[in-house]
C-alpha cells in the first residue's frame, strides 16, 4: 500500500511539474490541451519537453498542422525553425526591433583589384587631396527590423533598414572619409508555408519592395527600386533562399545607373547552413548573359565565440558590393565580428 501510495504522489508531483513547465512566465497557460495531446500520440521518444513547449507555441503562431509539426522523423526543430520560433516566442509584438540581415564588423577588408576611384574624380576631397584610396579599408553592416502588423491579408508585414559602410579608416592621407554608403529600407509580407519540393520544404514566402541608395547628388548618386518575391527552402539545417526582382523603372533623364540589371542580373541565391558553431553562408548573382557576363559571389563564415559573437569571415567577388561599385570587379577578403546570423 506504501508503494502504491507513493507511486500515485509521484505521478501527481510529474503531472503537477509538467503542467508548470509549460505555463508562461505571467503564469498563465500558454498550450492548448489539443497541442498538448497531439504531441503526445506524435512526438518520438527523443522529443524533449523543451522541444514540445516550443512546437506549441510555434502552432498557436504560426497555424502549423499538428501531425506536420510533430513528425517522429524530425525529433528536434531545424535551424530555420529556432529562428522564426525565436522571433515568435512571445506571440506577435509589433513595433520591437529584431535584427534582419547578419550585423558585422569587418575591422580589416583588404581589395584586391584596384579600388574604384573613377567615380570620384572632379568631386570633393579626391579632387583637392592628391591621394588614393587604400586598399584596406573598414566594412560594417547593421541591419534591423520591425513587425508592423499580423494576419492581415493572410500575412505578417514588416518593414526594414539596412546600412552597408565602407570607411577609408586607415587613410590618413584622406582623412579617413567614409567611401560609401548605402541605405536600404524594405516592406514585405512574409506567408508560411508547408510545401515539399525534391526533398526541400518551402517554409516561409515574402512579398516585398525596397529602395536601396548611396545617398550622394550627382555625379555620384547611385539608386533603384525593386519588387522582390522571396522563396525560403529547409531541409535539415540547410537552407536554400532565391530571390528574383523586378527594377521598377526611373523617370527619364533621372535614371543614374540605368545599366545596372546588367551586372545585378534578375535575382540572387543564397545558401546557409548550421554546423554546431559553424555557421556558413554562400550568395549568388549573375545575368546569365553568355555574351556579357557578369555577377557575383561571397562566401561567409563564422564561428560563435561567446553567446551571441560571433567570429567572421568575408569573401566578395564580383560586381555590386556596393552601389557605387555596381559595374566595377572587387575581390575582397574581411576579417571581424558579427552578432546574428540568417541561423
Amino acid at each position: 500500500m506504501r508503494g502504491i501510495a507513493g507511486l500515485v504522489v509521484g505521478l501527481g508531483s510529474s503531472t503537477l511539474w509538467a503542467q508548470e513547465a509549460i505555463k508562461d512566465s505571467d503564469g498563465s497557460n500558454a498550450l492548448n490541451s489539443e497541442c498538448m495531446q497531439e504531441g503526445l500520440k506524435h512526438a518520438s521518444g527523443e522529443m524533449t519537453l523543451k522541444t514540445l513547449r516550443a512546437r506549441c507555441l510555434e502552432s498557436a503562431d504560426a497555424a502549423v498542422r499538428l501531425d506536420q509539426m510533430f513528425d517522429a522523423n524530425q525529433a528536434e526543430p531545424t535551424a530555420l525553425e529556432n529562428r522564426i520560433q525565436a522571433e515568435r516566442r512571445n506571440k506577435f509584438e509589433p513595433y520591437i526591433m529584431l535584427p534582419y540581415r547578419p550585423n558585422y564588423l569587418l575591422i580589416g577588408s583588404y581589395n584586391f583589384a584596384t579600388p574604384n576611384e573613377q567615380p570620384y574624380n572632379g568631386v570633393d576631397y579626391v579632387e583637392t587631396i592628391d591621394g588614393r584610396f587604400q586598399r584596406v579599408e573598414t566594412k560594417f553592416q547593421v541591419s534591423l527590423k520591425i513587425p508592423v502588423a499580423d494576419n492581415l491579408l493572410g500575412g505578417r508585414w514588416f518593414v526594414a533598414y539596412t546600412n552597408r559602410a565602407f570607411w577609408q579608416a586607415y587613410n590618413m592621407k584622406l582623412s579617413k572619409p567614409f567611401r560609401e554608403t548605402n541605405h536600404e529600407p524594405e516592406l514585405w509580407v512574409t506567408y508560411d508555408q508547408n510545401i515539399e519540393f525534391l526533398g526541400w520544404r518551402n517554409r516561409l514566402i515574402d512579398l516585398g519592395v525596397s529602395h536601396q541608395s548611396n545617398g550622394r547628388g550627382d555625379p555620384i548618386s547611385r539608386s533603384w527600386n525593386r519588387i522582390y518575391a522571396r522563396f525560403i527552402f529547409e531541409r535539415g539545417n540547410n537552407v536554400i533562399t532565391l530571390k528574383p526582382w523586378w527594377r521598377i523603372p526611373d523617370r527619364d533623364g533621372n535614371d543614374d545607373n540605368p545599366d545596372i540589371l546588367d551586372y545585378m542580373g534578375a535575382g540572387e541565391l543564397h545558401f546557409a547552413t548550421k554546423l554546431g558553431k559553424n555557421n556558413l553562408n554562400m550568395m549568388v548573382r549573375n545575368n546569365f548573359d553568355a555574351d556579357d557576363n557578369y555577377g557575383a559571389v561571397e562566401l561567409n563564415y563564422s564561428y560563435r565565440l561567446h553567446r551571441n559573437l560571433q567570429g567572421y569571415v568575408q569573401w566578395f567577388y564580383g560586381y555590386g558590393e556596393s552601389m557605387i561599385d555596381y559595374n566595377h570587379l572587387n575581390n575582397s577578403i574581411g576579417i571581424g565580428v558579427k552578432l546574428n546570423s540568417w541561423l
